[in-house]
């Protein structure tokens, strides 16, 4: 082993034991307090189905999976060993399953971003976990240090198909001269594999793309060699059922876009500083941490969370594009009636409702945004890094 290895492996040591000796031992109890400030029993589709929450303290500490009805009442929960995130519920020929990621002090952790080492699980209807899932040695991917997950997203097709996003240190050398000036820059690279039968069936890597160098909005120092820069930060990505295609957001890209699933080519930009969309000011979104698809698929819909010293409150985007003649068809934006939400947040689109999670503001959301009335408002004691609700 050479000496950076060895120094990156006592440094990786000294992080796992000082994460150990600062953890706390959450109870549940404390987990699933929650203040309801609004909750109307009006027949409507928002207050049917399941809502998932994961509230945490810090990664670091013990956390809980949460199922309540449309209304907020717990159905069942569980404790995990340390923080969980992103909970989700899929429903796929009848069968229920669930899925989270869980911060793993034995995973590798990135130098300066301490917290993106998240194992993902899959379980049953019970939240009996019946798969582990974590990243896959591929191409030029190793998991000689132990890396694995990222805890953003994750999208399940079945229990042997799915797909997974991680956060990979790398050091690249396609950075442009002018942006790199000192040498070859380490960087935060988002991989997605595509899993089938415990194999990777398809991978795309952001590096591979050096465009993002110059159009990163946030952690693009690449001056700096010894600093790892996350100047993408993916945190949201699905798949298109129209052409089986993926959108993705980039947080540190402030840009929406779609890749080829079959090549990784890029098929279309919305926002950000090089968008294939003539985008106004005001339809830009800022640092977004969701993107969805609405109506059918015909709704593209953001969680634009806002941006600390210029706009400091977030909003719920919706844009229907000409993807075709990259023009937009029609655009709303919907000013959230909640404290700005810095980090984390999603929405989804029921009908005339949105399903709001205010991330690190710390709420959920059942609101009409025609008419501005609540149907369930929920206060969080401890945030969580979204809240789902599934109609199924």
């Amino acid at each position: 082993m050479n000496l950076s290895k060895s120094l990156i492996s006592i440094c990786f040591l000294i992080t796992v034991i000082y994460f150990s000796s600062c953890r706390k031992d959450i109870q549940l109890e404390q987990l699933v307090k929650y203040d309801t400030i609004a909750n109307h029993t009006e027949m409507d589709t928002s207050s049917q189905g399941y809502i998932l929450m994961s509230p945490f303290t810090s990664p670091l500490d013990s956390g809980a999976l949460i199922v309540m009805d449309g209304k907020g009442n717990i159905l069942k929960q569980k404790r995990t060993a340390y923080g969980a995130m992103n909970f989700r519920r899929w429903v796929l020929n009848g069968q229920v399953r669930y899925t989270w990621a869980m911060y793993d002090p034995t995973k590798y952790v990135i130098p300066v971003i301490n917290n993106y080492c998240f194992t993902s699980y899959l379980a049953d209807s019970n939240l009996n976990v019946i798969k582990t899932i974590n990243l896959i040695v591929h191409g030029d991917i190793s998991t000689d240090q132990n890396q694995t997950t990222d805890l953003h997203d994750f999208i399940y097709l079945d229990d042997n198909h799915y797909f997974t996003l991680s956060y990979y240190l790398k050091t690249v050398h396609n950075v442009p001269a002018n942006l790199a000036p000192n040498g070859d820059p380490q960087v935060v690279c988002p991989v997605i594999q595509e899993v089938q039968s415990d194999q990777v069936v398809w991978q795309w890597e952001g590096s591979d793309y050096p465009e993002f160098y110059s159009t990163s909005v946030e952690e693009n120092n690449f001056a700096d060699t010894q600093t790892p820069q996350d100047y993408m930060h993916l945190n949201s990505m699905i798949l298109d059922p129209k052409d089986g295609n993926l959108i993705i957001s980039c947080r540190n890209l402030d840009q929406v876009f779609k890749i080829n699933h079959s090549t990784g080519a890029i098929i279309w930009r919305l926002g950000g500083k090089n968008s294939d969309f003539p985008v106004s000011d005001y339809q830009q979104s800022l640092r977004q941490h969701f993107a969805s698809l609405a109506d059918n698929g015909q709704t593209l819909l953001i969680f634009d969370n806002g941006l600390a010293g210029v706009r400091e409150s977030s909003r719920i985007l919706e844009f229907q594009l000409d993807e075709t003649n990259k023009a937009i068809n029609d655009f709303r934006a919907f000013n959230i009636p909640e404290p700005y939400s810095q980090i984390m947040g999603s929405v989804q689109k029921f009908g005339t409702h949105y399903f709001i999670s205010g991330g690190s503001a710390r709420y959920f959301l059942d609101i009409n945004y025609l008419t501005g009335q609540k149907y369930l408002e929920v206060k969080n004691p401890l945030q969580s890094y979204r809240i789902f609700r599934s109609l199924y």
